[in-house]
């Protein structure tokens, strides 16, 4: 309990400090391509672990898996990791996670569908700032700080990405993060630089 109770403060400390550096612009981005299929994958093993755990199912479908696109790899892992682990937090056991990519010639728009308790419309207009957690009887169920989703847009933001979130209560919701896409031309001229 003490070993579990250390490492949870440690996280909130460690999500605090990196919110200081967003806000104070001392977090360095590297924007380059990021092959989307080898970095969902390491992301959904990560995830599998806590939703096989809750006897959750994820569902990955990518439209297409060699789309590369331009962002700072550690960055997009820890949305993706977050928005995944928030499906997982407040999805009810035996559920399915969706995890599913929609292109156009030039973005990306990776979507995580979960069936959980949603989020509360007053709430909603909220979600990115600081400390703002969905609040419910439901939610109340469970801990965390409101750190994750700030740290996510902070960092989407730096990306030129964009995330949203559609949520009804007691219904679920899908949070979508949209990322530019490279070609492979592209690719390498970027890498070469």
């Amino acid at each position: 309990d003490i070993h579990h109770s250390g490492n949870h403060l440690l996280q909130i400390v460690n999500d605090i400090l990196q919110l200081s550096k967003l806000d104070a612009d001392e977090s360095s981005i590297d924007l380059q391509p990021v092959r989307l299929q080898d970095t969902l994958n390491d992301v959904v093993r990560i995830g599998g672990i806590l939703a096989t755990n809750k006897g959750l199912h994820l569902a990955v479908h990518l439209e297409n898996e060699t789309t590369n696109v331009l962002a700072d790899q550690q960055a997009l892992k820890q949305i993706l990791l977050n928005l995944i682990s928030n499906a997982i937090k407040f999805s009810p056991a035996d559920s399915e996670i969706e995890i599913f990519s929609i292109e156009s010639t030039i973005e990306c728009a990776i979507h995580v569908r979960d069936t959980g308790c949603g989020i509360p419309s007053n709430t909603l207009a909220q979600i990115g700032r600081p400390f703002v957690q969905a609040e419910g009887a439901y939610s109340r169920k469970y801990q965390g700080t409101g750190l994750g989703l700030a740290i996510s847009y902070s960092l989407a933001r730096r990306m030129g990405a964009t995330i949203m979130i559609e949520s009804a209560e007691y219904v679920g919701t899908t949070a979508t993060i949209v990322f530019k896409k490279t070609s492979s031309c592209s690719s390498r001229l970027i890498n070469a630089a």
